[in-house]
């Protein structure tokens, strides 16, 4: 829950979620959405989907229209697959698997070169 708005946040796509102690600020150190995929090819990762026009073209879990910030913000606040996966309805724990192990790969090559 976006402490600022009270309620699911279209800025920053937090469910409920208890902070778990973290003090963190709604506008800061938020990254930018265009900036989570900017790093990554995600063309290979079947998991996900990017269509013009649809959530500003952002890159979403496959057959939904949850952007994958909401994931990396989401674990970043403290959260489990397994709660993200309550919390959104339409993503399966392999989907989710599925993004971060992705991720995995592309930052090993990346560190490899």
């Amino acid at each position: 829950m976006c402490e600022r708005c009270q309620e699911i946040c279209p800025q920053c796509f937090e469910p409920p979620l208890e902070r778990r102690g973290l003090n963190l600020d709604h506008d800061i150190n938020r990254v930018r959405k265009d900036e989570v995929t900017k790093m990554t090819d995600w063309e290979t990762c079947a998991a996900v989907e990017r269509i013009p026009g649809r959530v500003s073209g952002v890159w979403v879990f496959a057959g939904t229209r949850i952007p994958l910030l909401a994931l990396y913000e989401n674990l970043a606040c403290g959260a489990t697959i397994k709660e993200f996966v309550e919390w959104f309805p339409g993503v399966d724990e392999q989907q989710v698997r599925a993004v971060l192990e992705h991720e995995a790969k592309a930052l090993r090559v990346a560190v490899a070169r």
